[in-house]
């Protein structure tokens, strides 16, 4: 009995200094605390402001991780879905491109794509596609939107510049001035200077 006393007044006093602490700690606790609570509203901005590019735009993590795969900029697989379909996975062209990315048959039968109004399936062939024509064209962005728009053989037959046809020429700086602005958005959200 006497034991079991002991033992009870033992833990009393243990749980009673754990209590202790955490309401009374030690200063150079209390100086860690302060440093992290103080620290936790611009960590938290930081990480808002990480994703806030991007946050409000369809389909943004179907876009990353294509972009991810194919190893391209998602600010330029942005870029394209704004012009091409504005964001509508049901898009349709005249000249017979479907989808978010507007990809034409032969580049659905390329990348075996089985639903082309399948926004993952339709981002995923774009990104990959982008991904040639930016090999293709020794990563030179304007000429990638030119053949994007025009046919790669185009380009080619122009003497890798960008055709002289009126919609490509309209279609390029279009692209790029989105792709620069969510560029820019992009950086200025990870607080890095745009070179």
């Amino acid at each position: 009995m006497r034991q079991i006393t002991i033992f009870v007044i033992f833990s009393a006093l243990a749980s009673a200094a754990r209590a202790d602490a955490l309401l009374f700690p030690d200063p150079a606790s209390a100086a860690e605390l302060q440093a992290a609570a103080s620290a936790a509203p611009a960590v938290v901005a930081a990480a808002a402001a990480a994703q806030a590019w991007d946050h409000a735009v369809p389909y943004a993590s179907l876009v990353r991780d294509a972009a991810k795969a194919a190893n391209v900029r998602p600010e330029l697989l942005h870029a394209l879905i704004n012009a091409e379909s504005g964001y509508r996975p049901g898009a349709r062209s005249p000249a017979g491109a479907v989808g978010l990315m507007q990809l034409m048959p032969g580049l659905l039968r390329r990348y075996n794509v089985r639903d082309p109004m399948d926004p993952k399936q339709n981002i995923a062939a774009g990104a990959r596609y982008v991904r040639e024509l930016l090999d293709r064209f020794g990563d030179d962005v304007s000429l990638v939107l030119a053949a994007y728009n025009a046919g790669e053989y185009a380009v080619v037959r122009a003497g890798n510049r960008i055709p002289s046809f009126g919609q490509t020429r309209a279609f390029v700086p279009k692209v790029m001035a989105l792709y620069d602005k969510f560029v820019s958005a992009a950086a200025a959200a990870e607080g890095v200077p745009r070179d």
